[in-house]
């Protein structure tokens, strides 16, 4: 009878010492579940917010004052210039131009009055329509041209970037005179003359009724 006691104690406590062990183990796994899940969250927020801070950043038509990168964009970017202008004609000082009419000014001995928009030349005369200049030919003379022109001849004013041909008239970039008109670049024309010219102008003679050779 007293073997059978100490058989049933030793069960028993066998028992409990199995039961311990097994909620030991799952209080284990509980513990490590809940971590597994805690970090698992924490990383989701992370990932989520640095996802949602670089789509901000990134987001087209946005301006992002915070933002480095969009603050080196705007360091980057080229001022405005503005383009240089032209330098006034002044009358020379010292002179009387007080019977002159209005918005008109002195030239000199030679000639009388000027319009404020005009030059005076240095030869005497007047080249009196604003934008324009003087121009010596080579017989002397004084004509007058736009700035942006050259004389070519004795009476043709040309664009400045065209080359001047015999018989007044002038050939664009790439060509050169020849009779008749102008000889493209890169093209053999009968009975060349002149020079290549530089620069650019729609004004140019075509060279329609020359007869080429490549």
């Amino acid at each position: 009878m007293a073997i059978n006691i100490a058989h049933l104690i030793h069960l028993q406590t066998r028992s409990l010492t199995i039961v311990s062990k097994l909620i030991f183990v799952t209080i284990s796994i509980m513990k490590a579940t809940i971590y597994f899940a805690l970090s698992t969250l924490f990383f989701a927020t992370q990932v989520f917010t640095h996802a949602s801070n670089h789509l901000h950043r990134k987001s087209p038509g946005m301006s992002d004052k915070n933002d480095p990168e969009a603050s080196q964009d705007l360091e980057k970017q080229e001022p405005g210039y503005v383009p240089e202008l032209m330098s006034p004609i002044y009358l020379p000082s010292g002179l009387d131009g007080s019977f002159c009419a209005d918005k008109t000014g002195f030239c000199g001995s030679k000639d009388a009055c000027c319009s404020m928009g005009g030059a005076c030349c240095p030869s005497g005369g007047c080249c009196n329509e604003p934008g324009t200049g003087c121009f010596p030919d080579k017989d002397g003379r004084t004509l007058c041209c736009k700035v942006t022109e050259k004389l070519c001849g004795n009476k043709t004013c040309i664009p400045k970037n065209t080359t001047c041909c015999r018989n007044g008239s002038y050939c664009d970039a790439g060509s050169t005179c020849v009779k008749g008109g102008c000889c493209k670049a890169g093209t053999t024309c009968n009975k060349k003359t002149g020079a290549k010219s530089s620069g650019p102008d729609t004004r140019a003679i075509k060279p329609s009724r020359l007869k080429t050779t490549t």
